[in-house]
């Protein structure tokens, strides 16, 4: 495990998500660079998504969840998420990604080395539901 005085906030929108989320949320706990805070704010959702999320923040200290009072929707969930990090640095992990174990340390230590770089991203490869490659987004970052 990799660790930095650097914090990186991990940002994490939910609406209806109770068959993605927990997947989500491991590839954040399984990252090699430790020092992270996961936020996570349910935008009312009509599922388990709160209760999921509740029960696994329970385990780890570093993950905090709240609850819009109404459905906010994306733009202003995100708003309130990033209000709420303390972070140096703030990630955005979506409810129905995995993120693989070293994003956080290969982000961080390009904004570390390269204070000329002010957003950093990756490449989503997009797979099915049996978990089968179906291709690369955006392909351009692929492709060179």
């Amino acid at each position: 495990m990799i660790q930095s005085n650097q914090t990186i906030s991990i940002v994490l929108p939910v609406f209806n998500g109770e068959n993605t989320v927990l997947k989500a949320i491991q590839s954040i706990q399984q990252q090699t660079f430790t020092n992270w805070e996961l936020i996570i704010v349910d935008d009312e959702s009509n599922d388990n998504s709160y209760k999921l999320c509740l029960e696994n923040a329970n385990f780890d200290k570093r993950i905090n969840v709240y609850q819009n009072n109404k459905n906010l929707g994306l733009a202003k969930t995100m708003n309130r998420l990033i209000s709420l990090s303390n972070g140096k640095y703030i990630a955005i992990q979506e409810q129905d990604d995995c993120s693989l174990p070293d994003r956080l340390e290969k982000e961080i230590r390009i904004l570390d080395h390269h204070h000329e770089v002010g957003i950093v991203s990756g490449i989503a490869r997009w797979i099915d539901n049996q978990g089968q490659f179906l291709t690369n987004f955006p392909g351009f970052l692929s492709n060179g």
